[in-house]
């Protein structure tokens, strides 16, 4: 994912900028390699068939999605694929979900992919300086008050466009006091 969320000033996101972190903060800005996405398909395939088909987006059965569907793949054994892969220690990443959802626990399609991601034993990575700019106050899945909660509306967003062309990224997976960086459950 090429997006986050900064607080930092200009001069550390310049240092900042070849680094990535692992994540499971709210998808945006993101893409996966056509391996990934067929390893984990039957996860979103299962989800539209089960939960979308026929009824439309905003009417899907919350509640039987998080009461149902997210436990039981969260409690499937992690799939390992073979291939050129990056391995992460068990210890630097999170799932997404806890077993037990609450009222909050988002539903969406996005989500699924997270869940996904977890089942098929990836870990998802972001850029930890932004790339883009999230403007989403009003919309489909945004109220003002839901983007103030997710700490949009507190971004700092710098332009580094000399900078741009970034071919090689270094994985980062502790924090500046040695602490190893894990990411928060998916909001």
């Amino acid at each position: 994912m090429a997006y986050n969320l900064s607080k930092s000033e200009r001069s550390q996101q310049q240092d900042d900028l070849a680094k990535v972190i692992p994540t499971n903060r709210h998808f945006w800005g993101y893409c996966l390699t056509r391996k990934v996405w067929d390893n984990i398909k039957h996860v979103l395939y299962d989800y539209e068939e089960e939960y979308l088909d026929g009824v439309p987006y905003k009417k899907r059965n919350h509640r039987r999605i998080r009461n149902k569907y997210m436990p039981h793949w969260m409690a499937q054994p992690k799939r390992k694929y073979e291939g050129e892969v990056l391995i992460l220690s068990d210890n630097a990443i999170s799932p997404p979900f806890g077993i037990k959802q609450n009222r909050n626990t988002p539903t969406s399609q996005d989500a699924m992919t997270a869940l996904g991601l977890w089942n098929a034993g990836y870990a998802r990575l972001t850029t930890i300086v932004p790339r883009a700019r999230y403007i989403g106050i009003h919309g489909l899945s945004f109220t003002p008050r839901v983007f103030r909660k997710q700490g949009f509306d507190t971004q700092q967003y710098f332009e580094f466009a000399e900078d741009s062309e970034i071919t090689e990224f270094e994985l980062i997976l502790r924090d500046g006091d040695g602490n190893l960086i894990k990411p928060s459950k998916y909001e």
